[in-house]
């Protein structure tokens, strides 16, 4: 089998080849993105790797001229690739995944990090600065978090964020009784929420919730 890898970072390569090595495939990359410039790159290949970069029609069907059979994203989403198309080809679609408290309480720490101003605090840290001006922060537990959709990660963060004692509302389609513990969901992200997360873009490119 022989793989074509686009937008390979540095850190990336030697994965790439020590897996290669270990299951027998052959590999050709590059560090630039996936685009119909650079489509031969995957002649003689049966499958492509690819990471955030839009996968559209047209680059799916010359993809699949020459005969591509998996489109794998080292992505947790895939709404990046024309999906559909692919699978209408005989395309194989895949992509990762990692758990779900990761991205959770990631996006937690960067919400403490933006309402407690950390990047002028860190930033002045480094010359030693210590003074007050305009680095006084927010306390979550006054402040009012809006969490569209409620999957895994909405889930588990809406859990993370309720032991700060702040009120969340939320919003999905598909309202979960284990949420409900912690949030009230509403039909519109409402007037008076301080931070919003997004946890699936897609359905707000289908229905606005803000």
């Amino acid at each position: 089998m022989k793989i074509a890898a686009f937008s390979c970072r540095e850190d990336e390569i030697g994965y790439f080849e020590g897996y290669g090595k270990q299951y027998g495939i052959d590999l050709v990359w590059t560090s630039n993105a996936p685009g119909l410039d650079n489509a031969k790159l995957v002649e003689g290949c049966q499958a492509v790797s690819v990471i955030t970069t839009p996968i559209a029609e047209d680059l799916i069907r010359v993809w699949h001229k020459y005969g591509i059979k998996v489109i794998s994203t080292r992505t947790v989403g895939y709404e990046h690739i024309h999906y559909q198309l692919a699978a209408s080809l005989g395309i194989t679609v895949s992509n990762v995944s990692y758990s779900a408290h990761t991205v959770a309480e990631y996006t937690v720490m960067c919400i403490l990090m933006a309402i407690r101003r950390m990047k002028t605090i860190m930033t002045r840290y480094i010359g030693q600065d210590y003074s007050l001006k305009q680095v006084r922060g927010r306390e979550l537990c006054h402040m009012t978090i809006g969490v569209i959709g409620t999957g895994q990660i909405g889930e588990n963060m809406i859990a993370n964020l309720s032991g700060f004692g702040c009120k969340i509302l939320a919003y999905d389609p598909y309202p979960k009784e284990a949420v409900k513990k912690y949030a009230e969901y509403v039909s519109l992200i409402v007037f008076g929420v301080r931070v919003i997360s997004s946890r699936c873009m897609r359905l707000l490119q289908r229905k606005p919730t803000i």
